[in-house]
């Protein structure tokens, strides 16, 4: 007997299209993502009246609503674009990063604001969003080709490597410190509780997913916009540790997160620009990423 999940899929489906389930779904999150980011990015003073918890010390909510915004600027390709393969990298970690989130939200719901608009948009998206968008994941799927776009590069397998090693040592580091938040809250450079120790968890998480998923993955165009949205986020901290540097544990700059995050914005945009105009030998073999993971 024939398994049916070994059919090949009909080659008139594998046109990379964006199917309109997964475009309205995404344009409801980054509505939603916006929201977060205005509140959490540009008043985090003010979480407690505005958000689903009052979150300290500052820093930590402008954390949350940087990584925020880079989410809602990676799906807006999503909504408008027309390559499914560009943008479905980011859906996984994604999936990962909200099961963990709702199950910080499970252990520390007493530690919420109850009754409070924004925890209870907070809670909806936090249960619908863990099955949603692997479903949206899977459902689109098929749509990808496997095969390099017109003019596209291949990614280094040596890069590639890094991305999976790095992904896949730091995913350990996050999942031992989700465990035992005492020792994240020890190391890290400002004020955490074990809420917000975890929550830092589950977006480590999400790069960390991600990473291995890029692991699979030869063709910049579906390595750009990931590049892209960190780099983003990591450029909204640069300015946020400027602004809240107050809040870290000794009072200055002068510490490995901040020296870290410069570090990685200075790699990303190296290893960018060589991507960028890095000519791919023609006739360069790709192996085919279909199906992935």
């Amino acid at each position: 007997m024939t398994n049916p999940a070994s059919k090949p899929v009909p080659t008139s489906l594998m046109d990379d299209r964006i199917f309109l389930v997964t475009r309205v779904v995404l344009a409801i999150v980054i509505v939603a993502l916006l929201l977060a980011f205005a509140v959490l990015y540009f008043n985090p003073q003010n979480t407690k009246t505005y958000f689903a918890w009052d979150i300290k010390p500052q820093i930590t909510a402008v954390f949350m609503g940087a990584g925020y915004i880079a989410g809602a600027f990676m799906f807006v390709y999503a909504v408008f674009g027309r390559h499914w393969h560009r943008v479905k990298n980011s859906l996984l970690p994604v999936s990962t990063f909200a099961a963990i989130m709702l199950v910080v939200t499970l252990l520390h719901y007493d530690r919420f604001i109850h009754g409070n608009l924004a925890f209870i948009l907070w809670l909806i998206i936090y249960i619908i969003t863990p099955f949603l968008v692997p479903w949206l994941w899977f459902h689109n799927r098929p749509t990808d080709p496997g095969t390099p776009e017109a003019g596209d590069k291949i990614v280094p397998l040596s890069i590639r490597w890094i991305s999976g090693l790095v992904g896949a040592g730091s995913l350990l580091f996050w999942i031992f410190s989700f465990i035992d938040p005492p020792f994240l809250i020890a190391i890290w450079p400002w004020a955490l509780t074990t809420l917000t120790a975890q929550v830092i968890c589950a977006w480590g998480t999400l790069l960390s997913v991600g990473g291995l998923v890029l692991f699979r993955e030869p063709r910049w165009s579906a390595w750009r916009f990931n590049i892209q949205a960190i780099a983003l986020w990591q450029a909204l901290m640069v300015i946020g540790s400027l602004i809240h540097r107050q809040d870290f544990k000794n009072g200055s700059l002068v510490n490995a997160y901040f020296i870290c995050i410069l570090l990685i914005l200075a790699l990303l945009a190296f290893f960018y620009g060589w991507m960028e105009l890095h000519q791919t030998e023609p006739g360069q073999a790709v192996e085919s990423t279909q199906p992935l993971l």
